[in-house]
């Protein structure tokens, strides 16, 4: 008769593998639940801390002086040798805000002699960090969330390579470049809904310097777009509104954009934007898409023919993609400027939620427009709203 294998079989079969293997279990479950493996006898009991990936959240503490206790207490262990990645989520409980500042500088501290290369920092609510994060020289990857810096530090992260920032609020620009700044070798910028706390128009001259090693820049919402720390970028996508265009800034490495305006007047936004490619003497491909509803602006003078053609147009474009096109006179200038003056361009794409037809008089217009490429393929992807 076949035996069938109970839980405690299980067991003693798992008792049986060797401590890399069971680690290598652990590995799949969540920190809370490989912790609790430590109650299973003297042999479990210091395996868990043998991971590289941790993720601690103060919701399952009374209080967070008990938390940050517990988080200290794993970073001092001697067993805790390769911690890679360390998550914390902190703020859920009355008493965050009563503790966290010393206990924090005491726990970076304790970050920075682990050597921890990996910090995702989730604070439940908008939060001050203390001056003792500013300084974990050890960091490579950083990811804050809903954190407030609103005082001058001392910013050193010699390591730091990779920066995601979500709800991130800087108390002015100088605070930020600043911040900035002391990432000497950063390669990817990533920042949803930054902003930049004292609303008075920037002055990019003052303490803006660019990022040398900047490879890929994300910028989502932000009440001003930080064009001159990414000038080094080599693929840029950032999200911006009218009050951006008054820049024209200098792009030295850029290959690839993809371009979101949140809102503006559409006038401003192709012109400015015809200014803009005179500065990317690299960019090969360029993606255009406007997030808002604007009716023509009647009376005035929709476009201006730039009065030299810019060296990416005639040397470098591949491919151009404009998005949510509905077929005011000034996107549709913009669009045939680049269709003629694109020299190389191989793909053109006009992406539309017009409900139109195939004699709609859009793709007459554009397909007979003169190329300046002669292997430039003309794509058409419309996508009706319902």
């Amino acid at each position: 008769m076949k035996k069938t294998m109970t839980s405690r079989d299980s067991i003693s079969t798992i008792e049986c593998f060797p401590d890399d293997v069971r680690c290598h279990i652990l590995s799949f479950l969540p920190t809370r639940d490989a912790a609790a493996t430590s109650l299973l006898s003297k042999r479990w009991k210091p395996l868990w801390l043998s991971l590289r990936s941790f993720d601690f959240h103060d919701r399952y503490f009374p209080d967070f002086l008990k938390f940050s206790d517990f988080v200290i207490s794993f970073l001092s262990s001697p067993d805790t040798l390769h911690v890679q990645s360390l998550r914390l989520s902190c703020g859920s409980g009355n008493t965050f805000q009563s503790y966290y500042s010393d206990d924090f500088n005491l726990f970076f501290n304790r970050v920075g002699l682990k050597g921890v290369p990996e910090l995702d920092l989730q604070m439940l609510f908008s939060s001050s960090l203390p001056s003792g994060f500013y300084s974990c020289k050890t960091l490579v990857t950083v990811k804050l969330d809903n954190v407030i810096l609103d005082y001058s530090s001392c910013v050193d992260f010699p390591l730091l390579k990779s920066l995601i920032l979500n709800d991130f609020t800087f108390g002015s620009q100088a605070i930020m470049f600043n911040f900035l700044c002391g990432c000497p070798i950063l390669e990817y910028l990533d920042a949803k809904s930054l902003k930049i706390g004292r609303d008075t128009p920037p002055q990019v001259e003052e303490g803006a310097k660019s990022l040398p090693k900047l490879v890929r820049a994300r910028i989502g919402y932000c009440n001003y777009t930080p064009f001159p720390v990414r000038s080094n970028a080599q693929f840029l996508h950032p999200q911006m509104n009218v009050n951006d265009c008054v820049y024209n800034p200098m792009f030295h490495n850029l290959v690839d954009m993809d371009v979101a305006f949140a809102w503006g007047s559409c006038n401003i936004i192709w012109n400015w934007f015809a200014e803009v490619l005179h500065n990317c003497h690299k960019l090969q491909n360029l993606t255009l898409c406007k997030n808002f509803k604007c009716v023509d602006e009647i009376g005035k003078e929709h476009w201006k023919d730039p009065q030299i053609d810019s060296e990416c147009l005639s040397t470098q474009l591949r491919t151009f993609t404009l998005k949510n096109y509905i077929g005011l006179s000034c996107e549709a200038q913009f669009a045939k400027y680049i269709m003629q003056k694109s020299k190389v361009l191989q793909n053109m794409t006009i992406q539309s939620t017009l409900n139109i037809d195939p004699e709609h008089p859009m793709l007459e217009t554009f397909s007979l427009c003169p190329r300046g490429s002669a292997t430039c393929k003309l794509h058409f992807d419309l996508q009706p709203d319902m």
